[in-house]
């Protein structure tokens, strides 16, 4: 049975970051620039929120910006040396998991040994999964996509906005 995905936890800036990456990857050796504006296009959201990211990702030296006429973005170092697990700890706020908001009953003994024991668990937890993300490069993703893409129909709309483009031309 598979999850449903709107249950799932999961981190939203890895996942947006991871796509900006490739994004930038597969479009950096054709176009010149690759600017906010149409990374958010392809992620869905507002550039505002790409520009946040991007600046993390500037700031862990995954990315660079060139400014002026024909600006944009490109990757700092090949797709192949990029690690999910790079990408991961750049946009970390938070641990995978965490234990209370608020400290449990220091008279309870439940209360009293639960946030050391789950810490423990979860610091297990956090390196497993870290081990996992240093073994996937951006360059993965982009073969995993390129596979999948050549098995695939264009989503209805991009096939329109593609349509659209080819008569624009």
């Amino acid at each position: 049975m598979v999850a449903n995905p709107e249950h799932m936890f999961t981190n939203a800036r890895f996942a947006v970051a991871v796509h900006i990456l490739t994004y930038v990857a597969m479009r950096g050796p054709t176009h010149q620039s690759i600017t906010s504006a149409m990374i958010a296009e392809s992620v869905d959201t507002n550039p505002v929120v790409i520009r946040r990211i991007l600046g993390v990702l500037h700031q862990a030296n995954l990315v660079v910006s060139r400014s002026g006429t024909g600006g944009g973005w490109m990757l700092a170092q090949p797709a192949n040396t990029i690690t999910l697990l790079q990408i991961y700890r750049a946009v970390k706020e938070t641990p995978l998991l965490s234990v209370h908001r608020h400290p449990p009953n220091a008279r309870c003994p439940v209360g009293q040994n639960m946030v050391g024991i789950l810490s423990t668990y979860f610091a297990q937890v956090e390196s497993v999964v870290e081990k996992q993300l240093e073994c996937v490069t951006i360059d993965q993703i982009t073969s995993a996509i390129q596979s999948r893409a050549q098995t695939m129909a264009p989503p209805r709309s991009m096939a329109k906005r593609t349509a659209a483009a080819r008569r624009a031309v």
